[in-house]
């Protein structure tokens, strides 16, 4: 997931590369994917840019 975060510009993006390498189903990645990223949040380590 980092390194999907890092290559891409959103995360529809990240979402989309990451169902295209791994099997898994579409709600359980997005719920993943969601989880990660709040982890991520709280702990200051990314920021969310409006487009």
């Amino acid at each position: 997931m980092w390194q999907a975060m890092q290559e891409k510009e959103t995360l529809q993006e990240v979402f989309e590369v990451l169902l295209d390498q791994y099997e898994v189903e579409p709600e359980m990645l997005e719920h993943d994917l969601s989880d990660f990223v709040g982890k991520l949040l709280e702990s200051g380590l990314i920021e969310v840019k409006e487009n």
